[in-house]
C-alpha cells in the first residue's frame, strides 16, 4: 500500500513505513537522512505538508494513500489543515497516527484531543483514542485517528456519535486491506 509521512525528518517513521509499504511519500522542507533517501520505494517532497497536500491528491489520486503519519512541530491548526488538504486522498478505513505536541499546556491530553477530533472530524476522520508511547517524549501523545467513508463524512462533520461508529464498522473489504498493510 501507500503511506504518507509528514514532518519526516530526518526519516525514522519513514524507514519503518518503507519496510512495511510498496510506497512512501515523506515530505518535510527538512532533508532526510542519506539512508532513508536510498530506499528504493521511498519518495522525498521537501515541503511543508500544506503545501504538498493538494500535490498528491493530484499525484496520487482519490482513496490511494493506505496510512498517514503525522509528526510534524506544528500547531494543531496547521496538522489539521494539512489532513484536511489530504483528505480526498486518503481512503476510507485508513488509520492516521498523529504525533500532539503538548506545549504551552502541560500534559493534559483530554482537552487535546476533543480540540484535534473537533478540528479533524470536518475533514472526514474519526478520533480512535490518544496515548502515551515509549517513543513519546513527556510531552507528546500518539493520537490514532481512522479516515470514515466519504459518505459519513456529513454525519462526523456533525459531530454525530454514528461517525464513529461508522469508523468502527468497516465493510468487510476494508477489514482485509487493514490486515494487508498491518
Amino acid at each position: 500500500g501507500t503511506a504518507v509521512d509528514l514532518g519526516a525528518a530526518p526519516g525514522a517513521w519513514t524507514e519503518e513505513l518503507a519496510r512495511q509499504c510498496e510506497r512512501v511519500v515523506a515530505v518535510d522542507p527538512a532533508g532526510l537522512a542519506p539512508e532513508t533517501l536510498r530506499l528504493p520505494n521511498v519518495r522525498h517532497l521537501a515541503m511543508k505538508a500544506q503545501e504538498a497536500a493538494p500535490r498528491l491528491v493530484r499525484e496520487l489520486g482519490p482513496g490511494a494513500v493506505d496510512l498517514v503519519v503525522c509528526d510534524m512541530n506544528r500547531q494543531l491548526e496547521d496538522i489539521s489543515g494539512a489532513l484536511g488538504a489530504l483528505a480526498p486522498a486518503v481512503r476510507p478505513g485508513a488509520l492516521v497516527v498523529v504525533t500532539m505536541k503538548l506545549t504551552g499546556g502541560g500534559r493534559a491530553t483530554e482537552a487535546r484531543k476533543a480540540k484535534l477530533a473537533g478540528a479533524l472530524r470536518p475533514a472526514g476522520y474519526a478520533l480512535l483514542d490518544a496515548v502515551w508511547l515509549m517513543a513519546n517524549t513527556m510531552h507528546e501523545r500518539c493520537a490514532m485517528l481512522r479516515r470514515v467513508a466519504d459518505d459519513d463524512a456529513a454525519a462526523a462533520a456533525e459531530g454525530g456519535a454514528a461517525a464513529h461508529g461508522d469508523a468502527k464498522r468497516r465493510t468487510g473489504k476494508h477489514r482485509r486491506l487493514e490486515q494487508e498493510h498491518s
